[in-house]
């Protein structure tokens, strides 16, 4: 992992301390209380931005090793196969809230809160195996919705957002397809699928407000700035 500085106008090379850069960084980031996060194989580093020191350290139990992580500015939720921990960002340290266990190993996630949310009221899941798109609520981790995707081409991204006011769920496929949903902050229902033209590119990336790593990464990447579904 390498970290650049931006000195007036030159990017320089430099060291933060409570950083790791023996592992694969899955995410990092610029977190909340002037903090940084990042989260490799292995755990979830929370540092002092003005001092660069590691002021808590968060593993997932029983020696577990992170698949797929996602975070924004206020919370984290990282995989370990089928198992999902959603995790508090705090004035130094990370506090782990709830944890469950889905039928299948996570592909993605995403943590994005959605139109004039300070947090992610809910978490987008994608699975192997049954190739399903889930939403569950935060902080229970409790199912609220679940769609069949059809097919055997695996979730790669997933995004939950909002266009003119309307909130969606979109997942983006390993063959470059995506499928959108309507969403019911209300009801937690999921609505309205639909599936983008079949002359899609090869590889697609969504990526809204969440900072979002599994261990794929594609070689494309596309997203809307702004507009609508239809």
């Amino acid at each position: 992992m390498r970290v650049l500085t931006l000195s007036g106008e030159e990017v320089e090379e430099t060291e933060i301390a409570g950083f790791v850069s023996d592992q694969q960084t899955f995410l990092s980031a610029n977190v909340k209380y002037e903090q940084l996060l990042q989260v490799t194989g292995t755990s979830c580093r929370l540092v002092n931005e003005s001092t660069g020191q590691l002021v808590c350290e968060w593993r997932p139990p029983e020696g577990r090793n992170i698949s797929v992580v996602a975070a924004n500015i206020n919370q984290v939720v990282a995989a370990a196969g089928q198992l999902i921990y959603y995790v508090v960002i705090q004035p130094g340290t990370l506090q782990l809230e709830a944890q469950t266990t889905v039928e299948h190993e996570v592909a993605c996630l995403d943590v994005s809160p959605l139109w004039e949310e300070e947090m992610a009221s809910v978490v987008a899941v994608g699975l192997w195996t049954d190739i399903s798109a889930r939403v569950l609520a935060l902080p229970t981790l409790e199912e609220n919705a679940k769609e069949f995707l059809g097919g055997d081409i695996i979730p790669r991204s997933i995004l939950m957002t909002t266009f003119e006011g309307h909130h969606y769920l979109l997942c983006a496929m390993g063959d470059g397809q995506l499928f959108y949903f309507s969403y019911a902050s209300a009801t937690g229902y999921l609505s309205d699928k639909k599936k983008s033209p079949e002359e899609a590119p090869s590889h697609i990336y969504i990526s809204g407000e969440c900072y979002m790593s599994s261990r794929w990464t594609p070689h494309i990447r596309q997203g809307w700035a702004d507009g609508s579904l239809g």
